[in-house]
């Protein structure tokens, strides 16, 4: 049985909430940061320090009497950086540095390691859903992130007469309280009335709210048999860019303002900013079928789309109030 659980990253995004739904699903959660935290986090027994992340971290205190492992901690997807010379750099924290807990987790007899990947290793969208069986192509991995995530993967089926079990859950975009980046800015862009060119949008898109990723977790460490998967994890319903808009709206309690553009000539727009990844992304579909989790671990993600988007304008409108 699982009781003492380590989260690396335990103080970015998702970490702070997985510390509390995790103690509130009845775990000891330890928490592993890199530097010193910006606040005090809730729901842990103890915050220890680890400092950088690569080959030659000390895992030994960290993971005194664990039994289970979070592992969190990553160098994150930048979409402006798609420089391959970076590449070094994810791979000493992505990968090294996995690779170096992985070993220091199994000398410590660890019972299970559940990791945090990303869907990007399968690639920027189809027009099928992805699948937890859908194939990588490495070729296709086209930014170093998403290169040293399936490296990464790589690691847990090399594993040799290993009596650690361990689960890889690949999220699409996660938002929720204290979203950063791109999801940051569509809130803000909605919630100051800017009109948005997406009304004729009619695409699909999976996301998965931070609640139902740290449920996920709980349901992977709770699993009662042995295990060595690799699933993906999303909210129940997909939505088009211009619902998604409507979604954000409403929760914000701010009209709506949606422009309709055919998808067509912002693709075009794209090419000629040198913006047609971005567009892409507003435009395309990027779906993910969740039923190997579903069936394999009875999981069901328990917040609905439209109150995990009320969890995130709260938090969004106590920050902007916070700046007045």
């Amino acid at each position: 049985m699982i009781k003492r659980v380590l989260i690396t990253g335990a103080d970015g995004f998702v970490g702070t909430r997985a510390c509390q739904d995790l103690n509130s699903a009845g775990f000891e959660v330890i928490a592993a940061i890199r530097g010193n935290c910006a606040s005090e986090l809730k729901g842990v027994s103890c915050v220890i320090k680890i400092g950088e992340l690569s080959s030659t971290t000390d895992w030994s205190k960290a993971l005194y009497n664990i039994d289970a492992v979070v592992h969190l901690a990553a160098h994150v997807h930048q979409m402006k950086n798609k420089n391959l010379d970076s590449i070094n750099e994810y791979r000493r924290v992505n990968v090294q540095a996995t690779e170096c807990l992985l070993k220091a987790a199994q000398e410590a007899k660890v019972k299970r390691f559940v990791y945090v990947s990303s869907i990007k290793v399968l690639g920027e969208g189809e027009n099928t859903p992805y699948t937890d069986n859908t194939k990588v192509y490495e070729h296709k991995l086209g930014d170093p992130y998403s290169i040293s995530k399936w490296e990464a993967e790589q690691l847990f089926h090399k594993l040799d007469n290993s009596k650690m079990d361990w689960v890889i859950l690949r999220p699409p975009l996660v938002y929720g309280p204290g979203v950063k980046a791109n999801f940051y800015k569509l809130m803000s862009a909605v919630n100051r009335g800017i009109p948005l060119p997406f009304g004729g949008v009619k695409n699909k898109r999976s996301l998965l709210f931070v609640g139902n990723l740290t449920n996920a977790m709980c349901a992977a460490l709770n699993y009662s048999h042995e295990i060595a998967n690799t699933f993906l994890v999303s909210d129940v319903e997909d939505l088009s860019t211009a619902q998604l808009i409507n979604k954000i709206a409403e929760a914000l309690d701010r009209p709506v303002r949606l422009v309709s553009v055919p998808p067509s000539f912002l693709s075009f727009v794209g090419k000629l900013t040198g913006r047609t990844d971005t567009i892409q992304r507003l435009v395309g579909n990027y779906t993910c079928d969740i039923s190997g989790i579903r069936e394999k671990l009875g999981w069901e993600p328990p917040y609905s789309v439209t109150q995990g988007m009320r969890e995130a304008a709260l938090a969004f409108k106590h920050q902007a109030n916070g700046r007045l």
